[in-house]
């Protein structure tokens, strides 16, 4: 009943309402979405971005864990457990790559200066 209401979300409430009664088998909140992710919410689809552009055997990998991941994760509130490390590594992946890009646009305005001493006359 439970893997069944995974992939319609429906089947539960029509066919076996004692588990769409229980509360972990909700479907995810938008406010859960975000009270719990928080600055995640917003750089899983840069990193997802990032990882679309260059398409290698690994970014595939991440892709479809995520795109997975989150669908399951909106169908059920308990399996936000199976969202968190995926909205990290997208996240860290994002962050990483912006970082990185205009990190080497800023020029540094200040050159290293060597210290002058002064000789006091003996």
């Amino acid at each position: 009943g439970r893997f069944y209401s995974l992939l319609d979300p429906s089947y539960a409430k029509n066919n076996i309402p004692i588990i769409a009664s229980v509360s972990e088998h909700q479907p995810t909140t938008w406010a859960s979405f975000y009270f719990d992710l928080q600055l995640m919410v917003f750089m899983f689809p840069v990193g997802l971005y990032y990882c679309f552009r260059e398409l290698t055997d690994q970014n595939i990998f991440v892709i479809l864990y995520a795109v997975t991941s989150i669908y399951f994760a909106g169908v059920m509130v308990r399996l936000m457990l199976v969202l968190a490390p995926i909205m990290c590594i997208m996240s860290g992946i994002g962050i990483s790559i912006t970082l990185s890009t205009y990190m080497k646009n800023i020029e540094s305005d200040t050159t290293p200066t060597t210290v002058k001493t002064k000789k006091k006359a003996a």
